[in-house]
């Protein structure tokens, strides 16, 4: 009797893997047709005048968006799949170590050489998914490139510490920390745990001008052991520095220390 019941459940096992593949391998084909229109009519925005074009390219956002938000909270299983060849076609895809948040984010190609970021949050609610749409980022009040997702601990609840970045232009750059947490199975991005001169905030931010056309590299840092944040101080004239400000936390806040 054991035996027919274990026999089942392999049986059961094998059947359900096969299907998800399947299901998966379906799911990015489909993304990775709709994500390619976007590609397709950025390259073709470059020649129109008319301006017409870029009602097809919002189209295939608003699509592509879509789909992806549809099948992120349909199918749970997806908070884990890698969609290489979605990553391969540039999208971004970022998961915390927990595997209990995702970032998707893409380059809608409406803002020219200055990009404009948009992206789609995923995160796990037992065992479902949901997913949030354009999360916008510190002072910038727009979504950006998140880089970066840091899993911590603060007065007993999980918070995820996530580091982004916004170009406007060549030499024109923002960066960032916020701090997030599922709560009351809800993504929430106003964790506010950041102690500053201005009150209780849940993120850190800085502009500064880069001395190369181009050039743009993430200097904030996160240590999830220390609880540390290092952020690049910015001088008068908009330049980054060698120097950084430094916040730890002290067991409910991140203060500002010496350094």
């Amino acid at each position: 009797m054991k035996a027919r019941i274990l026999f089942f459940f392999y049986l059961l096992l094998i059947i359900s893997i096969k299907v998800t593949a399947q299901t998966s391998k379906k799911l990015e084909a489909d993304l990775l047709k709709s994500f390619r229109t976007i590609n397709y009519w950025t390259v073709q925005t470059s020649g129109d005048t008319t301006g017409t074009i870029i009602d097809s390219l919002d189209l295939a956002n608003d699509e592509f968006r879509s789909i992806l938000g549809k099948y992120a909270s349909k199918y749970p299983f997806t908070i884990k799949f890698p969609f290489d060849s979605l990553t391969n076609a540039g999208l971004g895809i970022l998961t915390s170590a927990d595997g209990q948040l995702r970032i998707y984010s893409w380059d809608m190609g409406t803002g020219g050489t200055q990009g404009a970021m948009t992206n789609l949050f995923q995160y796990k609610i037992g065992d479902q998914t949901d997913t949030l749409s354009d999360v916008p980022t510190g002072s910038l009040g727009s979504p950006a490139d998140f880089k970066e997702i840091y899993r911590f601990t603060a007065n007993g609840k999980t918070c995820y510490a996530i580091i982004y970045a916004a170009a406007e232009g060549f030499n024109d750059h923002w960066e960032g920390l916020m701090i997030f947490g599922i709560r009351n199975k809800k993504l929430d991005y106003g964790i506010n745990l950041i102690k500053t001169t201005s009150g209780l905030n849940s993120h850190l931010d800085c502009y500064y001008r880069s001395g190369v056309d181009g050039v743009s590299g993430t200097e904030i840092n996160f240590n999830s052991k220390t609880k540390t944040i290092k952020f690049p101080l910015i001088d008068e004239d908009n330049h980054m520095t060698s120097k950084s400000i430094v916040y730890k936390f002290n067991g409910r806040y991140f203060i500002r220390i010496k350094n």
